[in-house]
């Protein structure tokens, strides 16, 4: 079973905030220093279901379709006989934008709007996501009609991410919403820390709301480890700035508000306690596949079974369909154009920018010496990014799939 929950932050999978997921997961191992993809949905959800980098799967910003081309792990495991199932909660990780690949089952309609466009796209008045009641109930369906001992089940949960306070039936505070607080942060309206304030608390609100209907579902599963063997997988596909560094929401950055998330795994050969190896999104995929009896190395991935040794998490920052920057709490403009890849080794969080390598304490200066190692990563990476045809990174599909869904 994985599970995938929208902007959920590292700090926010505590047992004040998820009390029940937690009891759960407290039984088996929990990674301190694991890192998404990216911090945009669309990419690192391509990256959790193939165990391939973004420069590989090509889904590199919202709006792209995940090319069939890309085995998934759904697929994979419906070759080994397992009944897939799948639940999303939101229009990026429809099936149409090619994650429904290798599900017998996929379960994508929604309940409510969002805003008027995603994506570059017009998707006012569409049913758009949907919150955790209506989820895990969906989840629960699926389970029930599922036939045989193999199964494997995907639910991808929306309620972290904004608008802020639907998910615990609290007043949606227009203030609380990202485009208005930004607005009176970046104007140094005095009221802003009061209204952080308020959002950090509706953020945490909804986290717990959706705790209770995911509780019960762990529970149910917890009460039949004793008829199946069990491997139960959480983590999140980016976080939420919440005012670090300047920011707000996520995608323009891969600062460690936004990348460093949970991994938590629950079966039997899983230890219960902290482990502080670290690891990143690519290597989900391996791990269920190993565990299934899938040959090693079928991915990008390492198998998080084993102890990990030179253990490092990379990624990227999405690639913006047009030449933008973005602007801070502070005012300040800066720079989204190049292409900046991140890696973490020994906690610290290292970006590449062109022929540049920064730490993130530090990024508007270069390293004097840079990290040799690092810097071919960083050019293998960019390189193989600039290696795809623009038609390549649209996935091929994309403007055929929105089309059919309504939204050209």
């Amino acid at each position: 079973m994985l599970l995938s929950i929208d902007t959920l932050r590292a700090d926010a999978f505590t047992l004040e905030s998820m009390p029940r997921t937690r009891a759960f997961f407290d039984r088996g191992a929990r990674f301190t220093r694991f890192f998404s993809a990216t911090s945009t949905t669309q990419p690192t959800h391509a990256s959790l279901l193939t165990g391939q980098h973004p420069w590989d799967h090509g889904v590199v910003r919202n709006g792209l379709v995940l090319g069939e081309e890309h085995e998934t792990i759904a697929e994979i495991l419906a070759d080994r006989g397992f009944r897939t199932l799948g639940v999303t909660s939101s229009f990026p990780v429809k099936a149409a934008l090619g994650f429904g690949q290798g599900f017998d089952r996929f379960d994508d309609d929604f309940a409510r709007t969002y805003a008027d466009s995603w994506a570059g796209e017009d998707v006012a008045g569409t049913a758009f996501y949907s919150l955790a009641p209506d989820s895990v109930a969906r989840a629960r369906a699926a389970l029930d009609d599922a036939e045989g001992e193999d199964q494997f089940l995907w639910l991808h949960l929306f309620d972290p991410h904004d608008p802020y306070g639907d998910a615990a039936g609290e007043s949606e505070h227009p203030i609380c919403q990202l485009p208005q607080l930004e607005m009176i942060g970046i104007r140094g309206h005095e009221s802003f820390d009061h209204w952080l304030g308020v959002t950090i608390e509706q953020y945490h609100a909804d986290v717990r709301a959706m705790d209770a209907e995911l509780g019960a579902l762990l529970e149910r599963i917890a009460a039949e480890e004793s008829e199946y063997e069990t491997l139960v997988v959480l983590t999140a596909d980016h976080g939420e700035s919440l005012g670090e560094g300047g920011s707000l929401g996520h995608g323009e950055r891969v600062h460690s508000a936004e990348i460093h998330v949970p991994l938590a795994i629950v079966g039997e050969g899983w230890d219960a306690g902290e482990r502080a190896d670290v690891a990143g999104t690519v290597d989900v995929a391996e791990t269920l596949l190993v565990w299934a009896g899938a040959p090693a190395g079928t991915t990008a991935g390492r198998d998080l079974a084993k102890v990990l040794e030179g253990s490092m998490a990379v990624g990227m920052r999405r690639v913006l369909a047009e030449e933008t920057f973005e602007v801070r709490l502070d005012g300040t403009r800066h720079d989204q154009r190049v292409p900046r890849f991140y890696a973490v080794e020994d906690g610290e969080i290292l970006y590449g920018e062109g022929d540049r390598i920064v730490r993130a304490d530090d990024p508007d200066r270069a390293f004097e010496a840079p990290d040799e190692r690092l810097a071919r990563f960083f050019a293998g990476a960019a390189e193989a990014l600039a290696s795809r045809s623009a038609e390549e990174l649209r996935g091929g599909e994309v403007d055929a799939a929105l089309e059919a869904l309504g939204y050209r």
